[in-house]
C-alpha cells in the first residue's frame, strides 16, 4: 500500500487528496502500525494494489461511507460519525499519550493552534474535574474509608 510507509509507521496523504491541498506524513500509533502490518494483503488484487479495507470476498468497497456503514453495523455501534474518529483521535493523544495542544495540531493538520484548542477546550475542564477528584481521593481515604474535612 503506497500510502502506508516506513514499515507500517507512517501515513502518506498526497496533497491532492490532503484537505487544504498540503502532503501530509502522519505518523501511525504502535498499536495502528501492528494492525496494518496484520492486515492480509492476500486480499489484494495485482490490479488495484492501493485499497487496504475490502470486503471478505476480496473486493474493495465503492466508497468510503459504505465502508464505513458496515464497519459501524459489524461492530455494533451506533450514531457514529466518520468525524467521530477524528475527534477520538486527538482526545486520545492529548490524554492517553499527554502531547501538547501543538503536537496534536501537527497531528490533525490544524493550520492553526487555536483551531485545535477550540476543539479540544473541553478536555481542560474535565481534566480539572478528574484531578481534583483524584487529589480529593488520594487525601481523604484512610483504611478503605473517606473521611469529611
Amino acid at each position: 500500500w503506497p500510502q502506508i510507509q516506513g514499515g507500517y509507521k507512517e501515513v502518506w496523504i498526497p496533497a491532492e487528496k490532503a484537505k487544504g491541498g498540503r502532503e501530509r506524513r502522519v505518523p501511525l500509533l504502535p498499536r495502528s502500525a501492528r494492525f496494518s502490518a496484520q492486515l492480509p494483503r492476500h486480499l489484494n488484487r495485482g490490479d488495484e494494489p492501493d485499497w487496504v479495507f475490502r470486503k471478505k470476498n476480496g473486493e474493495r468497497y465503492g466508497e468510503r461511507r459504505k465502508a464505513f456503514l458496515a464497519a459501524i453495523e459489524g461492530a455494533g455501534l451506533k450514531d457514529l460519525i466518520w468525524h467521530d474518529l477524528r475527534r477520538t483521535s486527538g482526545c486520545r493523544l492529548l490524554q492517553d499519550h499527554g502531547l501538547e495542544m501543538e503536537k496534536v495540531r501537527d497531528w490533525l493538520g490544524h493550520k492553526s493552534v487555536t483551531v485545535t484548542e477550540r476543539s479540544y477546550a473541553f478536555l481542560s475542564v474535565e481534566n480539572l474535574h478528574t484531578a481534583i477528584r483524584d487529589r480529593h481521593d488520594s487525601r481523604h481515604k484512610k483504611a478503605g474509608q473517606e473521611i469529611d474535612e
